[in-house]
């Protein structure tokens, strides 16, 4: 019976091992190191997939801030980051949880005038770890230069805890075709576009974390969220707050065939300043464009300026509960 016992529990520690097995990088790292431990770390992302997929290993470990200087294949691409995975299964991209400052896992753009993150397959999930810095000028291709998160044609992406996307001024998020979940992570303080855009066929699903103080200074609607043409947007839980849209739709903007499902969570302390004609209509929750749909069954819209909900001529709006709360003034 000891005997079994023993074996057992080697099982146990061989199946723990097997499960927490990581390609490590770091910026210090180096192509010729192994990249199976902390103490040898491979150099770049592009040498870490290769390391993760010719091993079968669903797990790369970052260590401090990687940008265009460890990515030296990005010279001729539009992004510092090309991320795939081939496997069936999940590939978790992740931080050290509570790292020093020193070693916060940041996938950077600065410096690159670059996108930040282009993901083209597969499933891959973040966690404590910051997506940032994109550079370009905010204008062209439909959302701009320096967009933070990039993906499409079936791939799905999940922010996890500790994920954060911020500081890029094409957009945080901008996708098609494909599924970004939030579960615990965080779209914030992009600007001058907006947090996320989600277009043709993809679908947003929000169950847990923040988008937050995302700023749309352009002509383009939606600071927090913007559904264009055949995207789904679906918000269980989580907060929508703090977001700034000049054209209207702080919080989210649903636009010409877009839908959004609120079944949970609170979209508030969003400023709109939507105009129709020379008044001032504000718009700071949610704004449903002609063609638009918006059914809320659960959750609250509340205390953003002016009206929290807007309906442009002729949308779709379905609500059977959830709350629309008080507002604010206009010149909040």
């Amino acid at each position: 019976m000891k005997k079994w016992v023993v074996l057992l529990l080697a099982c146990i520690v061989c199946v723990s091992t097997f499960a927490q097995e990581s390609v490590y990088i770091s910026a210090s790292g180096n192509s010729r190191n192994s990249g199976l431990s902390e103490e040898e770390p491979v150099g770049s992302f592009f040498s870490a997939l290769l390391v993760a997929g010719g091993r079968s290993i669903n797990r790369i470990t970052v260590i401090g801030t990687l940008d265009v200087n460890s990515e030296r294949s990005a010279a001729a691409r539009r992004e510092v980051f090309r991320l795939f995975s081939l496997s069936s299964d999940e590939l978790l991209i992740t931080g050290k949880p509570n790292a020093s400052e020193a070693e916060r896992a940041v996938l950077s753009a600065k410096g690159s005038g670059k996108n930040t993150v282009l993901i083209t397959s597969g499933r891959i999930r973040f966690e404590h770890i910051d997506i940032a810095d994109g550079e370009g000028n905010g204008e062209g291709d439909g959302v701009g230069n320096g967009i933070g998160l990039h993906f499409f044609e079936g791939t799905q992406v999940t922010l996890g805890p500790g994920a954060v996307v911020r500081n890029n001024p094409g957009a945080g998020i901008f996708f098609a075709e494909a599924t970004c979940i939030i579960d615990g992570g965080e779209v914030s303080n992009n600007s001058p576009n907006l947090g996320i855009l989600v277009v043709e066929n993809g679908e947003l699903i929000l169950r847990n974390g923040t988008i937050s103080s995302n700023m749309s200074i352009s002509r383009r609607p939606g600071a927090g969220v913007m559904i264009g043409n055949g995207g789904r947007f679906t918000m269980s839980g989580g907060t929508i707050t703090r977001n700034l849209a000049t054209a209207g739709g702080g919080g989210v903007f649903v636009d010409s065939g877009g839908q959004f499902t609120m079944l949970g969570g609170n979209i508030m302390d969003n400023v709109g300043t939507y105009y129709r004609g020379m008044e001032q209509l504000g718009g700071g929750g949610v704004v449903v464009a002609n063609g638009g749909r918006f059914d809320q069954t659960g959750g609250s819209v509340h205390s953003n300026n002016r009206e929290s909900l807007i309906r442009l001529p002729h949308p779709d709006i379905v609500r059977e509960q959830g709350a629309l709360g008080s507002n604010l003034p206009p010149n909040r």
